[in-house]
């Protein structure tokens, strides 16, 4: 399996790394905006998003060809601002196909969450 990493490449574009990173209590500030964790402000979810306080991106550059046969689960620990329960949210993850050869992007999946204080995704 992949884990999220907390580093990467640049900015907006972290790591997926073979192991869980280490427990720190505090949760570490990941981007540097006084907030703990990495935070993200709304968006649209469009592909052609550029700012990156709207998106994140976690990549793995597999030694050989990596085949996915089956399910791809991805389990995602967030809250809101301040942890405010009055609130909703719409989370969107998208997993990428980039072929090796070429710059070519394909979109495999694309699933949208909307989560409820204290509630399940749905």
């Amino acid at each position: 399996g992949f884990y999220l990493g907390t580093t990467g490449s640049s900015a907006d574009n972290y790591d997926l790394i073979s192991s869980p990173p280490p427990a720190a209590a505090p949760v570490p500030d990941f981007d540097a905006d006084g907030d703990p964790g990495l935070t993200l402000k709304s968006s649209d979810a469009k592909d052609t998003i550029t700012d990156p306080a709207k998106y994140h991106l976690w990549t793995s550059v597999a030694a050989s060809p990596l085949a996915l046969d089956g399910p791809v689960t991805l389990d995602l620990w967030s809250s809101i601002r301040n942890f405010d329960t009055g609130k909703d949210a719409t989370v969107y993850a998208s997993l990428y196909d980039r072929a090796a050869i070429s710059d070519s992007v394909a979109r495999s999946s694309n699933s949208q969450f909307r989560t409820r204080p204290a509630g399940p995704a749905t």
